[in-house]
Formats: structure tokens, C-alpha cells, sequence
């Protein structure tokens, strides 16, 4: 997916993804992914195997995708909001899914 025409819409959908699968790593090894990524960074993990290696791996980049994904997020939304400056003038709705015929 195009990184720049993400909306809000699909950047949620994706960090929820994220997510769920940063949270089966963080319940396997008993360690949030924050901590992981900073041992990770460190070079303090073992990884003799090419199991462990390839586990690792897609942890620390899915942590760095949300960890993106969720700055992209961040930018769009405060520009929605700042659209919407006034009090009480900012307008929620729901997502609209498009139907194919």
C-alpha cells in the first residue's frame, strides 16, 4: 500500500493488524515490544538459530511499521483536527464501506 495515500481509515485497520500480531510475540515471550526492540537495537538477544532469527526479525519489523504507521496517523489526524479548530466544530462519522455491485 501506497504509504502516502493511506487515510485514517486504513491506517487504523492496519495498526490494529500490527498489533495483534506484535501481542501474540509479546504474550510467547513474556516481554512488551517496546522492551524487545530496545534489547533488539541493543544486539543483546541471542539468535543462534535461523528460527529464532527469522521470529525476531519480523517482530522488530512489525514494531517498526506500527511505530510509523502510527506517526502517519498522528499527522493526518492533527490536521483533521486542527481543521476543526473552533470548539464544537469537529464532525465524526462513521466509515462508509463501498459496495460492489
Amino acid at each position: 500500500m501506497n504509504e502516502t495515500k493511506l487515510s485514517l481509515h486504513d491506517l487504523i485497520l492496519e495498526i490494529h493488524e500490527l498489533d495483534r500480531k506484535l501481542h501474540a510475540l509479546e504474550e510467547k515471550y513474556n516481554l512488551l515490544s517496546a522492551d524487545f526492540y530496545q534489547l533488539y537495537e541493543d544486539g543483546r538477544l541471542r539468535d543462534d538459530e535461523i528460527d529464532e532469527i527469522d521470529e525476531l526479525g519480523r517482530w522488530a519489523a512489525w514494531y517498526r511499521m506500527r511505530t510509523r504507521r502510527v506517526a502517519q496517523y498522528d499527522t493526518i489526524k492533527n490536521t483533521f483536527i486542527s481543521n476543526g479548530a473552533q470548539i464544537n466544530s469537529i464532525i465524526l462519522k462513521p466509515h462508509e464501506v463501498l459496495k460492489v455491485a
